[in-house]
């Protein structure tokens, strides 16, 4: 059929001329939109953004376009980016925000503008915004500390409401944003870069009833942002943390983060310090609740109800054999770590779920590496405050409780009780082992304290312990029975050597086999113990109990010193009895020869 014959035919005489009509109107009345709607909706668009930020940002692109058919506009090469002298005005003035924001993205999809509303109802409804790969810049500088008062300050609506009844966007949409964030802070500068971050706002409402609607943020009744493969650098270098995402949730005020690593940096300068001491955490996931974002964002405040850690491994690595700068051991412990955080914290709860910790050690005198665990540790650290703002506050005691297994085998519940507000450092830490096979502990005490148990059954283990950083003292309740013990020695080819003869002494005359004996009363032991100059705070608190634990058996740190020296009198006094037989043996050897030289010349002569 020709086209001649087509428009001939009656059906389209009927139908399609309409059809055609309909769709060259359409067509006429999207390219009369395109002409005049676009300068209003660039214009509007401008107005807005001047009016709510108070003139301190500009929003400019290239152009703008309708296509009606789809329904959706895209706007080209959009910049959003702020006054400097506006900021610089507001910054004199103490009224300026902490973070400054640069976007710049080539191009931006508004879906499902209504148009009439616009241009007749001057209200402005967008179903969608989708911003694809644009790139973030956010800087950091704390000009006040504080909200600035409500009085007499409008509020958005109030800036808009002179061009626009109302703004409603269905969902603001950042996809694989490029970001770049500049915290300049106590005359230094930190950079992380991040990509693959998306942000997604949900209902965003300004009119008249949401601008006092303390339930959204940012008029948004949610914004989720998740950050993929989040990672960055502690503000020393030494340590790096990262994880497989971060989710955010302004209306769930949560923080979720997936495989979260905190672990040391591989380099020079970092081994250098990390040999001495360092901390590795590997966990499932982390939950933080009730977060409070608008300090976070608005002042680096980091307040929180609670911190969900669940699973997997925290390492503690020590080692006393390298030498250390003098140190003022009042200076150290969780007051002082607390005091040097200069961000406020502040945490209600922190709850700990399933993580195996193990504190490693290469001890200072015996120079060997050994191990304490403590195997699915779980419990909640209460009042964690810290930073200029609250470390002076009252009644606000730090407090932890932990149930673990000691060694993977012994029930161990600790708590642990500390004061940020107390100046004298002091950390109160008492707890209960039930019963367990004191083999167990050989991992330990076999390289950290020359000990090996051969038998003995724990009962109980209780103390109730304190320390100042400096000394801890306090009483240790070891109840126990059929102790056998080892005493070991350290060769010159750093083996450990069994010392058989010492060790039979002891547990026959000295170290008391049960407690408690017979008929006798409980032995508790009141330990006064100094912190060695080159040794952990970590080690300090379980040396304490280790040294109550000692003086319970009979085996104080006098006793001890005294067996060692027993035995190493006893070894110089076996060397000393060889050479002098030695040398007896030399001496009859020397008679003999001469007994013979003279009966070969008698008869030689004879």
């Amino acid at each position: 059929m020709t086209f001649k014959n087509l428009i001939g035919n009656k059906w389209f005489k009927r139908i399609g001329w309409p059809l055609l009509a309909l769709l060259f109107l359409i067509l006429l009345i999207g390219l009369i939109l395109n002409i005049y709607f676009s300068p209003v909706l660039s214009t509007r668009l401008k107005s807005t953004v001047f009016k709510l930020s108070n003139g301190l940002y500009q929003i400019d692109f290239a152009n703008s376009s309708l296509h009606v058919l789809p329904g959706f506009i895209v706007i080209d090469h959009l910049t959003l980016k702020p006054d400097l002298a506006v900021y610089d005005r507001l910054k004199k003035a103490g009224t300026a925000p902490n973070n400054l924001y640069n976007l710049s993205v080539d191009k931006i999809v508004l879906k499902h503008v209504h148009p009439y509303d616009l241009y007749f109802k001057n209200q402005l409804v967008i179903n969608a915004i989708e911003l694809k790969n644009p790139s973030l810049k956010i800087i950091y500088r704390q000009v006040r500390n504080h909200d600035l008062p409500d009085s007499g300050k409008k509020t958005f609506y109030q800036r808009i409401s002179g061009s626009l009844k109302s703004v409603h966007i269905g969902q603001l949409l950042f996809t694989n944003i490029d970001l770049l964030y500049q915290e300049d802070l106590n005359n230094q500068t930190k950079i992380t870069r991040l990509k693959d971050v998306d942000v997604t706002g949900t209902d965003l409402l300004i009119d008249s009833s949401s601008q006092t609607d303390k339930t959204r943020f940012n008029f948004f009744k949610d914004i989720t942002a998740v950050f993929h493969n989040y990672h960055g650098v502690t503000a020393n270098g030494l340590y790096q943390y990262r994880a497989n995402s971060l989710t955010f949730s302004s209306e769930k005020a949560s923080v979720k983060i997936a495989d979260a690593v905190f672990m040391p940096i591989k380099s020079a300068t970092a081994n250098e310090v990390l040999a001495r001491r360092s901390v590795n955490l590997i966990t499932d996931s982390v939950v933080i609740n009730r977060f409070d974002y608008h300090n976070f964002i608005s002042y680096r405040k980091f307040i929180a109800a609670d911190i969900n850690v669940y699973g997997n491994k925290a390492e503690v690595f020590f080692n006393g054999t390298l030498p250390r700068k003098p140190t003022d051991f009042s200076k150290s412990g969780l007051y002082a770590l607390l005091k040097n955080v200069h961000r406020t914290m502040n945490i209600k709860t922190v709850r700990i779920y399933d993580l195996d910790v193990v504190y490693t050690e290469i001890n200072a005198k015996t120079k060997l590496r050994g191990a304490i665990t403590f195997g699915k540790l779980s419990g909640k650290i209460s009042n964690i405050v810290a930073g200029e703002d609250t470390i002076g506050q009252t009644n606000r005691k730090l407090t932890a409780d932990f149930s673990t297994y000691l060694m993977g085998y012994g029930k161990l519940d600790l708590r642990l009780q500390f004061d940020p507000a107390d100046t004298s450092n002091t950390l109160f830490y008492k707890g209960n082992l039930k019963s367990m096979n004191l083999v167990n502990l050989n991992p330990a005490t076999k390289p950290l304290g020359l000990i090996q148990f051969t038998n003995g059954i724990v009962t109980a283990l209780n103390f109730d312990m304190q320390t100042n950083a400096k000394k801890a003292t306090g009483k240790v309740t070891f109840l126990y029975h059929d102790l056998n013990v080892m005493l070991l020695r350290k060769d010159e080819k750093s083996s450990l050597k069994k010392m058989p003869f010492v060790s039979i002494l002891a547990n026959a005359f000295v170290l008391i086999r049960d407690n408690p004996r017979f008929n006798d009363s409980v032995r508790v032991a009141n330990v006064v113990y100094q912190r060695p100059e080159n040794s952990s705070y970590l080690g300090l608190l379980w040396r304490s109990v280790y040294a109550g634990i000692k003086e319970s058996i009979g085996l104080s740190a006098e006793i001890e010193q005294n067996l060692r020296q027993k035995a190493a009198d006893y070894k110089q006094n076996k060397q000393e009895r060889v050479a002098q037989k030695a040398e007896r043996q030399e001496k009859r050897k020397m008679r003999r020869l001469k007994r013979i030289k003279k009966r070969a010349i008698k008869e030689a002569r004879g």
